[in-house]
């Protein structure tokens, strides 16, 4: 069985070309999860509690073997490459292919013990490297809702759509306003046309993006991760998309149109996030962004 490695900063590391394999000694890969959940109130929105749920958590010992052509100096090569992926302060998901061709995947690994490499002897320049992961949730999630039990979401922000600048006049527009590109000068805090946000959630958050037509093709880009989401189609007048990045839905009104979605599914990282809503056409000149942070 093959593994990659997807880092939540969007970087993969492909153990491909490695030999690759999985420690006989795991009992499960997908074993069965235990699940516990603690509630307490707090003061904020009607109806409001903060609850902390997570999964007990599981280890899996990756392990394999580092061989790439190209002589002493590619083995060298993919041994920084394997090291240097795997930092502490890093989350994993680790995608499995079978024999098949068949994908699975465990999210949200974390490095239960340092990533190693060894050589196995002194006559052999080839490598066998190491590595654990222990996968679960233990993280408190803010959460409130309302008198019809509602989600109500902790925080949101409306993202402008996105207009290059008109090239005689040498602006670019924003609904804060205008900035003039030949001078630098941006009005109310807007960036190059593109408006931040600031993060802070411990860890990145996958937000509910929300337009309500009309709007033609409508994306979202996160320029900070260089990530975008496209709908591919019209939201008319009076409809409303409403695309889950966390459970990576999509649903025009109650229709699900998910298949129409193309691009990644934006996610915001802590810290700054420079954000842009594009349409192909309409008069939906702003979009929303809404989420819970993840607090400790």
């Amino acid at each position: 069985m093959r593994v990659e490695f997807r880092r939540d900063d969007g970087r993969r590391l492909k153990i491909g070309g490695w030999s690759t394999f999985i420690d006989g000694a795991t009992d499960d890969l997908f074993p069965v999860k235990a699940l516990r959940s603690s509630t307490f109130n707090y003061a904020g929105a009607d109806g409001g509690q903060m609850v902390k749920q997570f999964y007990e958590p599981w280890t899996i010992k990756f392990s394999g073997y580092i061989h790439r052509a190209g002589g002493a100096l590619a083995d060298m090569q993919a041994r920084q490459e394997f090291l240097s992926f795997f930092e502490r302060s890093r989350y994993f998901t680790a995608v499995f292919t079978d024999c098949y061709g068949r994908q699975s995947q465990i999210r949200e690994g974390w490095l239960s013990t340092a990533p190693q490499t060894t050589l196995r002897s002194k006559l052999e320049r080839g490598q066998t490297w190491e590595v654990e992961l222990t996968f679960g949730d233990p993280y408190l999630y803010e959460y409130a809702e309302d008198d019809d039990g509602n989600i109500i979401y902790a925080h949101s922000i409306d993202v402008p759509v996105y207009k290059q600048a008109v090239s005689s006049a040498g602006y670019i527009y924003t609904s804060a306003g205008y900035i003039y590109g030949a001078k630098g000068y941006a009005s109310m805090g807007a960036v190059d046309a593109t408006p931040s946000v600031y993060i802070d959630s411990i860890i990145p958050v996958q937000p509910v993006w929300t337009v309500t037509g009309l709007a033609v093709n409508p994306s979202l880009r996160n320029v900070s991760t260089n990530t975008q989401m496209t709908y591919n189609g019209t939201v008319a007048r009076g409809q409303t998309l409403t695309v889950d990045t966390l459970n990576r839905t999509a649903f025009l009104g109650t229709a699900n149109v998910t298949s129409n979605m193309t691009g990644s599914w934006v996610g915001l990282v802590s810290g700054v996030n420079r954000l842009r809503y594009i349409i192909s056409s309409g008069t939906a000149t702003k979009s929303t962004l809404s989420w819970n942070g993840v607090i400790g």
